[in-house]
């Protein structure tokens, strides 16, 4: 399997020729729903942290 480098550059080109930046409606619900799963995240891992902590006994 060879790989192209001219190929690449042309690919990553027309992606970046297509893709446009976002505006603020979209910012933001991105960071909203981004801030949601770090918040999810955090939560479940405090959870499973506070159950090995009582399981153990201290």
């Amino acid at each position: 399997m060879k790989f192209d480098l001219s190929e690449f550059f042309t690919s990553a080109n027309r992606v970046l020729t297509v893709s446009k930046k976002p505006d603020t409606n979209q910012y933001m619900s991105m960071t909203r729903i981004t801030a949601v799963g770090i918040i999810i995240l955090g939560i479940i891992g405090f959870a499973v942290e506070l159950g090995t902590f009582l399981i153990k006994g201290a």
